[in-house]
């Protein structure tokens, strides 16, 4: 017997409705501006609402327990620069998800394009995986520009109707895109056994996955991509989304990782995450402002 889901509040359904109206006005306001002046209005909005937010706090919080030499001005500053990110990646959406290829790539660079996986080729797809930095939906995007779409793994919205918009947007670059869960990871494997290729956001934490260090301290992280290359013998490759003078973007898309493939699968899944985290940790110092701090990692 299939378990119903929760059913709203009646409260929840209210915010909810008020939540997918102004979202939805802001992405018309968007589409119609201009993707600099867009992208500057979003950015500002974001800091105006959030920084004096509980959101904040723990962002500070996180900032500390991970690089504990960043001093209270620097801490501001990267606190200001994700708000502003953030709000920049949602106002940008309509353009990236819209725009042509020609203007596309007057904002976004790509390097290391010899090391897009060849599905043809090969037979069989890629495991990309990259973070929540810059603007994560550009290398989808790009990707697509350059004649190898993926499909996308993301969470689910808490909101339906603002989930539903988000994925209207990402249906135009993205083979199709894949909500975690038990229906979304059924269809993972499907498109891995058609020899697609996956792109995934593996620096959230997730509470039943395995530990790793992460910053130098111990956190829960989801093993999904060690597992699934361990498996289908899928190269894992990195992506790397940087944001430069506000509005371009350098997408780097470096060689497949070494993977160890021993007969102790365990420690083989706790090896590539580790790698992995690591190589995400380069990427976050680099770019600190542009990561989501927001959320409690380690804790």
């Amino acid at each position: 017997m299939t378990q119903n889901k929760p059913s709203l509040t009646f409260a929840k359904r209210i915010r909810y409705i008020f939540e997918y109206i102004a979202a939805r006005f802001l992405f018309f306001l968007f589409r119609i501006l201009t993707f600099r002046l867009a992208s500057n209005l979003g950015a500002a909005i974001a800091k105006l609402i959030f920084l004096h937010t509980n959101r904040t706090t723990i962002a500070k919080i996180n900032i500390h327990l991970a690089m504990p030499d960043k001093t209270e001005t620097e801490t501001d500053e990267i606190v200001r620069d994700m708000w502003g990110n953030l709000g920049r990646n949602f106002a940008e959406l309509p353009h990236v998800s819209t725009m042509h290829d020609k203007k596309l790539m007057k904002y976004a660079s790509i390097t290391g394009i010899e090391n897009i996986h060849d599905e043809q080729k090969c037979g069989h797809g890629a495991l990309y995986f990259t973070a929540h930095l810059g603007n994560w939906e550009i290398a989808p995007r790009i990707f697509h520009a350059v004649g190898h779409p993926v499909s996308i793994v993301y969470r689910r919205a808490n909101n339906p109707g603002i989930e539903k918009m988000i994925q209207n947007a990402r249906s135009r670059y993205t083979v199709q895109t894949l909500a975690k869960g038990p229906e979304g990871a059924r269809r993972i494997l499907t498109q891995l056994k058609n020899g697609h290729s996956i792109g995934m956001l593996v620096d959230q934490k997730m509470n039943d996955g395995v530990e790793t260090n992460f910053f130098g301290k111990k956190a829960m992280t989801a093993p999904a991509i060690a597992r699934l290359a361990l498996k289908y013998k899928y190269p894992v490759i990195p992506v790397r989304v940087s944001r430069h003078n506000k509005f371009h973007f350098k997408v780097t898309v470096y060689p497949q990782l070494e993977i160890a493939d021993t007969i102790n699968r365990d420690n083989d899944i706790i090896s590539l995450m580790q790698k992995i985290n690591q190589m995400l940790e380069i990427w976050i110092k680099e770019d600190s402002g542009q990561w989501i701090w927001m959320h409690n990692r380690w804790s």
